[in-house]
């Protein structure tokens, strides 16, 4: 059959179709097997990537393992705390892997005092250490013959001062911490630059060993002490001059200046502690036998010593401070004196004006005189004050200069004045050669005139009982009636020479003192008593002691006598003044006298001469005069160069309190406070609390600690060994807490945190609430909507409601609800529960003691407690934050803290603790580390710590 050609053979067609189709089908991928394929690479993957994790994982668990193995088997505290800072490294999601035991050991560890950094700056014993002033360095001394400087961080390298030819047994730096000094057996001092620039400065003096050294403020001074029994204060002016300080009786092995540079101590092995006035003047203050050598001396603040004896004891001795000038007037000052009630100061100048001085920054000025000013006097009930003056007046002020009343009569110059002993009268004395008595309330009332003396009026003065009036000239005494109607007794003095004349206590006697060098005991009513001295030349002051049994009299000789008054008997002469002791006045226990002299200076003294004077300098004229308080601890001096002072002293340095401790052996230091003390004894190496609570124990071996200091803010400690290594610790435990204060003068009564922890709610005594951010930041505010805060109490139930925890027999129990015996019982405390607070998913239970210290137990009574220490008073309140890492606690000291105390918290505050890092060895050997590995990880922590260069 024959086919036209535009025709297709059907079948032929199909074939082709066909053929077509069959080979599309076999290029076509097989989809089923590519699916197939691709769920076995998943699987394959998968497997792989848990395998991988499970590896990971096991890892990681063998790792933890180790550390936590590690750290069990450690003997050294350093050596645990840094093996469990491993831990820190690690992410958080893989801290689960730590067990329960694990995190119990991490609490036991954070509650330890490892050092922060181990330092190997001397090849010999470390003699000593000394922090500088912002705590940021401090220097070490060694027997190699060299000090050296470090960071308190350990970070850079050290400065090494070399130059001394013997060992170096002291150093300190000067105020801004760009000087130290160095003391050295070589009989000299230096003082470097701290960066070790330059030269020296070579300081040589001592005739022995430079034992101890320190700087005073500002720079101006340094002071030493030396095994030849002296201290020197050395001028920092270049000139090298030094005032030697002689009279212990053995070595001076401590020195230190006051706060403002006036005085210095020193501490001896004679078994005393001296203080001086720093320029070398006066006598020592001796703070007493203090049954052995006193190693350690130093002040807190201007008026107080802390002393520490071999003795076992830490004293803290009142020495009295520098006087309080009251500088206001623009002339020379002719009297001052005190209120009745010890609580102000009148003064009296040429300048015309009279100011009245109390516990407020500015006097009260009483301004109205027209001419100088002769005196001024207080009422007895201390509320007004009576000014004499050259303008032929008298004023008499409220001492508030409220009011005044004017007396106008006189017409000479107004010399003195007294109040009668009931207030309502006084008398003023003039060189017109009257005497007037007035009523000291009414102005309009005409004042008895007392005349009949032919010459200027040296006093007048009433009778103690206030029934008569002595008024006295060159050389006449008489005695009248208030009236001024009839003489009572006339009294003359020899040879018209009266310089003084004063009544005895009881106003049975007069004592007479006159200018041809004698002075005596008269009858008041004209006899002739017995009591009698004479002076080399004129006498000018003469003055009673309270009992009336004593008198004590200054003289142009330049000393003052103190002699019986009623009877025969030998006098103390009282030396030391270089001009004429102008002024006399007793103590109200009449054993001390104090004398103003012409020299410029005052002098207080035993009254029965069993002691040294101290020697009260300052002013730049001759004084007026000085006198006691009415409770003796102050002093009141006035000058012509138009100041008056006010000292307060206790001459023999009076002992406050002592902590008795055990004896110690080398390397002991106080904080600033004097609160606590590092030592080393048969018990270990100790911080003990002035509170008497349990010492802190440092680890180590007491034989080798040789040398220890506190930081200035008394957070670090820095101790260093006979083998040379110097150990930094940080002092508070278990990490320090941020201090938040409190508003001045109030107490909280609690504090709690906010949910999200990020703001703390202190609620106050009176009910009202502050809030305040809770990393310490900013200052707080009254909280607007307080939310109801409410403050813990002693009875605490747990979040589900199940459980009650509260104070029983000297314990905290944790009982059922439905009550039955306790589940679990927590004691080993000391005092009262103030709180309970339970953390909100019920594991731990924290408790607030008035010791000063919050307590935190396993809910299920398993483990150790851990004890949060730092408070100084005792505590209100504690409770925990919503996440339970950190607690809250609000003291009677004013403060709030919070602390860190959850696992992550903890290992954080562990891997900050120490600066220290494990050698390659220790790595290979406590976490089977390979080689390389150790040698890495060590290099990293080198490198987190600034020891290395980041790569």
């Amino acid at each position: 059959m024959t086919h036209s050609p535009g025709h297709r053979n059907p079948s032929s067609l199909a074939d082709r179709l066909g053929g077509i189709y069959a080979q599309r089908r076999r290029r076509r991928p097989p989809w089923r097997l590519v699916a197939v394929l691709a769920v076995a690479a998943v699987l394959v993957v998968a497997w792989l990537f848990w395998r991988g994790e499970r590896l990971r994982q096991a890892r990681t668990r063998a790792r933890v393992d180790a550390i936590l193995a590690a750290a069990e088997t450690a003997e050294e505290p350093l050596v645990r705390t840094l093996v469990l800072a491993e831990l820190a490294q690690l992410p958080a999601a893989q801290r689960d892997l730590v067990t329960d035991r694990g995190w119990e050991l991490v609490r036991q560890v954070a509650q330890q005092l490892p050092p922060q950094a181990v330092l190997h700056p001397h090849q010999g014993t470390v003699t000593s250490i000394a922090w500088s002033g912002d705590g940021r360095r401090f220097v070490t001394t060694s027997n190699d013959r060299t000090a050296c400087i470090r960071s308190a961080d350990a970070s850079g390298d050290p400065v090494v001062l070399e130059g001394h030819v013997d060992e170096v047994l002291g150093a300190g730096f000067n105020h801004d911490a760009q000087l130290v000094a160095t003391a050295s057996a070589d009989h000299t001092a230096r003082i470097w630059r701290s960066d070790s620039e330059g030269r020296p400065i070579v300081l040589r003096g001592h005739i022995g060993k430079v034992l101890c050294v320190a700087f005073g403020p500002e720079n101006r001074r340094l002071i030493t002490g030396g095994s030849d029994f002296t201290a020197r204060v050395w001028e920092l002016d270049g000139s090298g001059r030094s005032t030697e300080l002689s009279g212990h009786l053995g070595k001076v092995v401590s020195v230190a200046f006051s706060p403002d540079g006036y005085r210095v101590a020193t501490g001896s092995t004679d078994g005393t502690a001296r203080v001086w006035q720093a320029n070398g003047g006066g006598e020592p203050m001796v703070l007493g036998d203090q049954g052995g050598a006193v190693w350690h001396v130093a002040f807190q603040g201007a008026e107080r010593v802390l002393t520490a004896s071999a003795d076992g004891a830490v004293r803290i001795w009142s020495v009295g401070s520098r006087p309080i000038v009251l500088d206001a007037h623009k002339g020379a000052l002719v009297d001052a004196a005190w209120s009745d009630d010890g609580r102000r100061v009148v003064t009296a100048s040429t300048d015309r004006i009279a100011r009245v001085w109390g516990s407020d920054d500015e006097p009260v000025v009483l301004a109205g005189h027209t001419d100088k000013l002769t005196g001024a006097f207080w009422s007895p009930d201390s509320t007004r004050v009576v000014t004499t003056s050259e303008d032929h007046t008298a004023i008499v002020w409220e001492a508030d200069g409220s009011s005044r009343l004017i007396l106008r009569g006189h017409t000479d110059v107004v010399s003195g004045a007294a109040f009668s002993p009931d207030g309502s009268r006084l008398i003023t004395a003039s060189d017109d050669k009257t005497v007037r008595l007035w009523s000291a309330w009414n102005r309009a009332q005409d004042p008895a005139v007392f005349r009949r003396h032919g010459g200027s009026l040296l006093t007048a003065a009433w009778s103690p009982d206030g029934r008569s009036i002595l008024t006295a000239s060159l050389d006449v005494i008489r005695i009248w009636r208030l009236d001024g109607s009839e003489v009572r007794k006339v009294l003359r003095a020899p040879a018209g020479r009266l310089a003084s004349v004063a009544w005895s206590p009881d106003g049975r006697y007069l004592v007479l003192a006159h200018r041809d060098r004698v002075a005596e005991v008269w009858g008041a009513d004209g006899s002739r008593g017995r009591g009698r001295v004479t002076h080399e030349r004129d006498i000018v002051a003469a003055a009673w002691s309270g009992d009336g049994r004593w008198v004590a009299t200054g003289s142009v000789d330049r000393t003052a006598r103190v002699w019986p008054a009623l009877s025969e008997g030998p006098a103390v002469v009282l030396r030391g003044h270089r001009d004429t002791v102008v002024s006399v006045a007793w103590n109200g226990e009449n054993t001390r006298v104090v004398t103003a002299a012409a020299d410029r200076t005052a002098r207080v003294w035993a009254a029965d001469g069993s002691a040294p004077p101290i020697v009260l300098r300052g002013h730049t004229d001759k004084l007026v005069n000085a006198s006691f308080s009415g409770d003796g601890e102050r002093i009141l001096t006035a000058s012509l160069d138009g100041t008056a002072r006010i000292w307060t002293l206790r001459p023999t340095g009076e002992l406050v309190r002592a902590h008795e401790h055990p004896e110690w052996r080398d390397g002991f230091a106080l904080d600033t406070e004097g609160t606590r003390l590092v030592h080393a004894s048969e018990e270990g190496i100790l911080i003990r609390r002035s509170d008497g609570r349990e010492p802190i124990r440092l680890p180590g071996d007491p034989r080798e600690l040789a040398s220890a200091a506190f930081s200035p803010g008394g957070e670090h400690l820095v101790t260093g060994s006979h083998d040379g290594t110097v150990r930094v610790w940080r002092v508070d435990q278990p990490g320090e807490p941020v201090v938040l204060s409190g508003e001045p003068g109030t107490v909280p009564r609690c504090a709690v945190l906010s949910a999200d922890g990020g703001r703390l709610f202190i609620v106050l005594e009176d009910g009202s609430v502050r809030v305040r951010d809770a990393d310490g930041t900013g200052d707080s505010r009254l909280a607007s909507e307080p939310g109801g805060v409410e403050c813990p109490t002693t009875r605490a139930r747990s979040p589900d409601g199940s459980r009650v925890a509260e104070p029983a027999d000297g314990a905290v129990a944790v009982r059922s609800a439905a009550g039955g015996e306790p589940e679990a019982t927590f004691g080993g405390y000391e005092g009262n529960v103030e709180s309970l607070a339970w953390s909100r998913d019920g594991a731990r239970i924290v408790a607030a003691l008035d010791d000063g210290t919050a307590r935190v137990w396993a809910a299920d009574g398993s483990g150790e407690p851990m004890v949060l220490r730092g408070h100084r008073r005792k505590l209100r309140s504690a409770a925990f934050s919503a996440d339970g890492q950190r607690v809250v606690t609000a003291s009677d000291d004013g403060t709030a803290r919070i602390w860190r105390i959850g696992g992550d918290a903890l290992l954080d505050y562990l891997a900050q603790a120490t600066r220290a890092c494990l050698s390659v060895e220790q790595r290979r050997e406590l976490l089977g580390e390979t080689p390389a590995e150790a040698t890495a990880a060590h290099a990293a922590c080198e490198r987190r710590h600034g020891r290395l260069p980041a790569d």
